[in-house]
């Protein structure tokens, strides 16, 4: 009688199942960043202005959605800008 490896038939459906939880987690956080990205749309320039972006960035991060996703540039973008105006500070 021959011994079967039980475990390497149950291991065998973990990597799709993986994957799928990993596809749904993705697509979820494309719907928040999608939401997310709609209210700063609705956000006055002003409002814009205290977190450190203005519509120009808002359109330029949407024109390259394709290459990144919008709401990681707007943070990089805010990231750097702040940095600048930091240093500027640190200068004067």
């Amino acid at each position: 009688m021959a011994v079967l490896d039980h475990s390497a038939a149950r291991g065998a459906g973990v990597a799709p199942l993986a994957r799928l939880v990993r596809a749904a987690g993705m697509l979820l956080q494309f719907w928040r960043n999608r939401g997310d990205f709609g209210r700063l749309r609705d956000m006055s320039d002003w409002e814009l202005a205290d977190i450190g972006l203005d519509r120009d960035d808002l359109r330029t991060a949407w024109a390259r959605r394709a290459e990144v996703d919008p709401t990681h540039y707007l943070g990089m973008t805010a990231r750097a800008r702040g940095a600048l105006e930091d240093a500027a500070r640190r200068v004067s």
